[in-house]
């Protein structure tokens, strides 16, 4: 027994000053050396800490429309748009939910009338003129005068539309477009950690879901190995 009562007090000493010298050079970032941080240790307590983490796995789906330009079909084909709320997500095949649901509707982005506002002017017709900076007024060598740019209106007609109106792209100017429903789906990881103690603080990557089934290899945190246990080779009567 005396073999491995001494070998225990090594062990117990040599973790003790692995456990001093740890928190000395972490005591550096206080700007304390590590020569005063080991006068001021009046001892040392091992403390067994246990932590778990689990990693939860979050699926949503949304029910959603997507649109088609109504190309080749007819104002007879029109029917209601497909609503969304009445629709379970997790209750539907989402490849037989977009066919199932196909209809030809109203485009919505021009209420069938083929035309929406111009963006460049936001459908009023008119530009700022850009080189009076809608002044219509110009500094020239005999003083200020009208631009000749925009006539001293200091705008002009925009070029992109006919009365602040353009084609509507949704719908392929026809006022119909193919709408149908279809499943969105999103995934979120989380890792949950419990408790939050001293032991899961060392661990560097505790909450990063790609280090959850990491194995050993990839660890980055430095391990000992704990030789007082699990060793069966262990001559204890010697």
């Amino acid at each position: 027994m005396g073999s491995a009562y001494r070998e225990s007090r090594q062990v117990l000493a040599s973790s003790r000053d692995d456990a001093i010298t740890a928190a000395a050079r972490a005591a550096r970032r206080y700007l304390i050396l590590p020569s005063e941080f080991r006068r001021s240790v009046e001892s040392v307590e091992p403390v067994d800490e246990q932590y778990a983490r689990a990693h939860h796995v979050i699926l949503q789906r949304e029910v959603v429309h997507r649109f088609e330009p109504g190309l080749g079909t007819r104002p007879r084909d029109v029917q209601p748009l497909p609503r969304a709320a009445a629709v379970d997500p997790w209750g539907v095949d989402p490849a037989s939910l977009r066919r199932e649901s196909r209809v030809v509707t109203t485009c919505l982005a021009c209420a069938g009338t083929k035309k929406v506002s111009c963006r460049e002017c936001s459908g009023s017709g008119r530009l700022r003129c850009g080189y009076c900076g809608g002044s219509g007024l110009v500094r020239g060598q005999r003083g200020v005068r009208n631009c000749q740019n925009c006539s001293g209106r200091g705008d002009r007609k925009c070029s992109n539309c006919a009365n602040g109106r353009v084609d509507c792209l949704d719908c392929g100017v026809t006022g119909r477009v193919y709408a149908s429903l279809e499943i969105v789906e999103s995934r979120r990881d989380q890792v949950r950690v419990h408790p939050r103690n001293a032991a899961a603080s060392a661990h560097v990557r505790v909450d990063d879901v790609a280090d959850f089934d990491a194995g050993p290899n990839s660890w980055v945190n430095e391990l000992e190995d704990d030789n007082t246990f699990d060793r069966p080779d262990d001559n204890l009567h010697a």
